[in-house]
């Protein structure tokens, strides 16, 4: 939801400034066209669209790790790549 403060800013939401990013990805617009098309500052924009890129790039900074005691009981196609990684 787009809020306007008392000093005349606009304020957006998590949601929103996802929106815009994902419509400026599709217009293929570079930074400042498209801000002064949205009415936004670039500076803002630019700090938004970084943020949004490196929720994407995180993505899960999980991964499974199996025990070495298992990789037997995995079969041929983890066996075989595991044991040319020893």
């Amino acid at each position: 939801m787009t809020r306007e403060s008392t000093n005349g800013r606009v304020r957006r939401s998590l949601a929103e400034w996802r929106t815009l990013c994902e419509r400026f990805a599709r217009s293929g617009l570079g930074a400042e066209e498209f801000c002064l098309r949205e009415k936004l500052t670039v500076s803002s924009f630019k700090k938004w669209y970084r943020r949004s890129l490196g929720e994407e790039q995180q993505g899960n900074p999980f991964i499974e790790l199996v025990p070495p005691s298992m990789v037997g009981a995995l079969g041929d196609s983890y066996g075989s790549s595991v044991s040319s990684l020893c």
